[in-house]
């Protein structure tokens, strides 16, 4: 396999689970120490990931509960545990953590899983407490 099909890989890769986790480019590169720019040059192919970025981001994802697999076989796998996928859904139909841009309401069926899942007990995944504090920092009234 080329080097250019491997750089593609680890983009899409990186791509697909920052975004099952949630994360925008910014929001990623500060969980890696990095620069945006640095994300965005690598999911564009500008240039090619360092191999401790590509270890840090794969033990990111692990903590989250998404699997990657670019090294094995000429596919791709990305698995996203069950635990991800609740995580997902309730970011997804939080209203404290939409963008004030996009604050449509929410349907009755998601209000109702929503309460669903705030009745049962609450389990902290590494990622829960990061998605917490920035859901609290975007209700702080700005000064």
């Amino acid at each position: 396999m080329s080097l250019m099909k491997k750089n593609v890989k680890i983009a899409v890769a990186l791509r697909t689970a920052r975004a099952a986790i949630g994360w925008n480019q910014q929001e990623f590169a500060d969980e890696m120490g990095v620069a945006k720019s640095t994300i965005a040059r690598v999911e564009t192919l500008e240039v090619s990931p360092r191999a401790d970025l590509l270890l840090k981001a794969m033990e990111l994802f692990e903590r989250a509960g998404i699997e990657v697999d670019f090294f094995k076989t000429a596919n791709l796998t990305v698995v996203i545990s069950p635990r991800a996928l609740d995580d997902a859904e309730i970011r997804l139909m939080s209203q404290e953590l939409r963008r004030t841009d996009r604050k449509g309401p929410l349907t009755i069926i998601s209000e109702q899983i929503i309460a669903e899942k705030k009745a049962q007990p609450k389990r902290k995944g590494p990622l829960t407490e990061i998605t917490e504090q920035r859901a609290k920092n975007r209700l702080k009234p700005n000064n």
